[in-house]
């Protein structure tokens, strides 16, 4: 059974997407990525995902505010968090 895509208007994936609560969480620890990668490369996933969230610097910036002001075109867009300046990548949403 094929599935169909469900198109939403721009308010319905606005008020969609405002009531999952994305924050930013912040710059990693000098050395961190690199220990992280380690472990990643080892196999151990749950023990670099425990050290990257012990790592980080806690920002809290809602980056709703940033992903619902660009185009809702179901693409892959960069940011820089304007609290902090990390750099990272989105998804955005998909509106008729």
């Amino acid at each position: 059974m094929a599935t169909k895509a469900v198109l939403a208007t721009k308010a319905e994936v606005i008020a969609r997407e405002k009531a999952v609560r994305r924050t930013c969480r912040g710059p990693l620890a000098k050395g961190a990525r690199e220990k992280i990668n380690q472990l990643l490369s080892g196999g151990k996933d749950e023990a670099a995902r425990t050290l990257d969230e012990s790592s980080r610097q806690r920002c809290g910036h809602d980056l709703n505010e940033i992903f619902l002001t660009g185009p809702l075109d179901g693409e892959i867009h960069k940011y820089k968090c304007p609290s902090c300046g990390v750099d990272g990548t989105y998804r955005a949403a998909l509106a008729v």
